[in-house]
């Protein structure tokens, strides 16, 4: 099982593409992240997961989970 399955359960559940772009950036599902704000992430740790969030939903879109306008929502909001 992948680390990004959840991407497809999101989906699978009804989330819009824009929680799911979000979902993605932070590399969890909404209500399974750390309850605290932390300080920041380290930038190359966050690329890493931004390349890994890109790469599952260009699967998704490839797979027809996602439509190409719902892919590039998402990668714009990944890539902001």
């Amino acid at each position: 099982m992948s680390d990004w399955d959840f991407l497809h359960d999101m989906h699978n559940e009804g989330y819009s593409a824009a929680d799911i772009s979000d979902a993605a950036a932070v590399g969890y599902a909404p209500g399974y992240g750390p309850q605290d704000d932390e300080a920041g992430m380290d930038p190359e740790l966050e690329h890493q997961l931004n390349l890994a969030a890109l790469d599952s939903l260009e699967n998704l879109m490839k797979t027809g989970r996602l439509t190409e306008a719902q892919y590039l929502e998402c990668k714009k909001a990944i890539l902001k």
